[in-house]
């Protein structure tokens, strides 16, 4: 499904393997729109459009042999990264994943993710949290 979104420009995915070329994890990544009222007070502030631009995280897997291993902590860093890069061409407030369930949305809170107004599995990331983020671990390695 993932090479057919790709062809049809649906989703980007970008996938880790290992050795043996096995797929260990994947995520993909496409824009969107978050509507207004269904956004934390903080990221559609008074003025903003009805519609805000976002940067969806359409999938995010992690294969159960290495589930624990931070590899899917280390696909969302990749994920962020990729997001800020082509934020700036293109306009996100934020990223947002629908979890697909209640343990999947525990992994997105601890990381800062925020409910929804409307869907405690629909969380959001506003851009400006991920590019202070970035900033600070690029001066923590200085």
């Amino acid at each position: 499904m993932a090479l057919h979104n790709q062809r049809e420009n649906y989703t980007r995915t970008f996938v880790v393997r290992d050795a043996a070329m096995e797929v260990k994890g994947y995520y993909a990544l496409c824009a969107g729109v978050l509507f207004r009222k269904e956004a934390p007070k903080a990221l559609a502030k008074h003025g903003a459009p009805t519609e805000l631009p976002i940067a969806l995280l359409a999938r995010l897997a992690v294969h159960n042999d290495v589930k624990g291993n931070g590899l899917g902590r280390i696909l969302l860093a990749h994920a962020l990264q990729t997001t800020c890069l082509a934020a700036r061409q293109v306009a996100f407030r934020a990223m947002v994943v629908d979890a697909l369930d209640e343990e999947a949305a525990k992994f997105y809170r601890r990381l800062h993710f925020q409910e929804t107004k409307i869907n405690p599995l629909k969380l959001v990331l506003p851009i400006t949290d991920i590019l202070q983020s970035i900033a600070a671990a690029e001066r923590d390695e200085e």
